[in-house]
C-alpha cells in the first residue's frame, strides 16, 4: 500500500506539495540519493530539479540524480548509452527499407518514451507493447483505420524486431522490459511518482518494483487531465491504487471561474464510476471562454 495518494486538479499546486513532502524528509535528515522523484514527462522532471535547485543552493543537478523519469531511471540503472537507443531516424530507416514513408515526431523536452509517428502501424506497434498484449489485441481495439493490411502490420511488426537484433538496439519498452526483471532498483527512504494517470501498463509494472524497494511511496496525478490514452496510458490503475490517505488539492491558482464551469460541464458527463469526484475551487476572477467555430476563425484569432 502506498502512504499518499495525492490528486491535483488543474493549476492547484501539486509540484509545489510534492517538493514540499521532499523538503519535509530532507528535515527530517532522509539524504538526497534516498530520495526518488519520478514524472512523466523530462520536462517535469526538469522542472522539479530546476526548484529544487533554487531551494536547496549547496546541491548541483548531479547530486539530484534520482529526480528522472521512469525511462530514464531505466537507461541509468542498466548502464545504457544513447547509442544503444532506437531513435527516430531508426524507425524511419526501418520505414525506407520497406517501402513506407514514414516520420517519427520527437516530443523533445516532453519526451515521454513513446512513439509518435505518421504511420498507424508503427503506433499500433509501439502501443501494443507498452500495453503488454498482441499487435492482434491492439487492432482490436477499433482505434485504428479499418483498411489497415493485417499482413503488412506483422510483416513490419517482424521488421521492427529484426532490425534491433541486427543492430544491437533496444527502445524504451525494452529498457523498462530489462529493468523490471534486472533486480537493480535503487533503495529509496521515500519515492515521489509524478503525473501517474498517463502511466502505461509496463510503466506500472516498473511502478511495482519501484514501490517494493521503497519505506514511503507518493503517488499524485489527476485522472481528469489523462491525455495519453492513445499511447497506452492506464488511468484505472491511478484510480484503482490503494492508499494510506487520499489527498484532494481544493484551489487552483490557474483557472478561472468560467473556465472551470465549462470543464465541470464536460466532466459531468463521464459516469461517475469512470472518474474520481474531486470538489476544488477556482480562482476569483471570472476569466473569458471564447467559442471558435472553423479553424479559420482560430487562424484570425492567433494573429491578432
Amino acid at each position: 500500500m502506498i502512504s499518499r495518494k495525492l490528486f491535483g486538479p488543474p493549476g492547484t499546486g501539486k509540484t509545489t506539495k510534492l517538493l514540499k513532502y521532499v523538503k519535509t524528509f530532507l528535515k527530517l535528515g532522509t539524504p538526497i540519493d534516498k530520495i526518488g522523484y519520478f514524472a512523466f514527462t523530462t520536462k517535469a522532471a526538469n522542472e522539479a530539479i530546476d526548484r529544487m535547485l533554487d531551494a536547496y543552493p549547496k546541491y548541483q543537478r548531479k547530486d539530484l540524480k534520482h529526480f528522472r523519469t521512469l525511462h530514464s531511471l531505466a537507461f541509468n540503472q542498466l548502464g545504457m548509452k544513447k547509442a544503444q537507443v532506437m531513435q527516430d531516424e531508426h524507425y524511419e530507416d526501418i520505414g525506407r527499407q520497406l517501402g513506407i514513408e514514414v516520420t517519427v515526431y520527437s516530443n523533445g523536452e516532453e519526451s515521454t518514451g513513446f512513439i509518435n509517428s505518421d504511420s498507424e502501424y508503427f503506433n499500433l506497434i509501439n502501443s501494443a507493447r507498452i500495453k503488454n498484449i498482441t499487435i492482434e489485441e491492439e487492432y482490436n481495439t477499433d482505434m485504428y483505420s479499418g483498411d489497415m493490411d493485417k499482413r503488412l502490420l506483422k510483416i513490419i511488426a517482424d521488421e521492427v524486431i529484426n532490425y534491433k537484433k541486427s543492430y544491437g538496439l533496444i527502445d524504451f519498452t525494452d529498457m523498462i522490459d530489462k529493468f523490471i526483471v534486472s533486480g537493480l532498483c535503487p533503495k529509496y527512504d521515500v519515492a515521489f511518482v509524478d503525473e501517474a494517470q498517463d502511466l502505461s501498463p509496463i510503466q506500472w509494472k516498473m511502478f511495482n518494483i519501484i514501490k517494493e524497494n521503497s519505506r514511503y511511496v507518493i503517488l499524485a496525478g489527476d485522472d481528469d487531465q489523462a491525455i495519453y490514452g492513445w499511447a497506452g496510458a492506464d488511468v484505472k490503475k491511478f484510480q484503482q491504487e490503494i492508499s494510506k490517505k487520499d489527498i484532494i488539492l481544493p484551489q487552483s491558482y490557474r483557472v478561472p471561474q468560467n473556465v472551470q464551469h465549462i470543464a465541470d460541464k464536460i466532466l459531468k458527463l463521464i459516469p461517475e464510476d469512470r472518474r474520481v469526484q474531486k470538489n476544488w475551487k477556482a480562482r476569483e476572477e471570472q476569466g473569458t471562454v471564447n467559442y471558435v467555430y472553423s479553424l479559420e476563425e482560430l487562424h484570425k484569432m492567433a494573429e491578432r
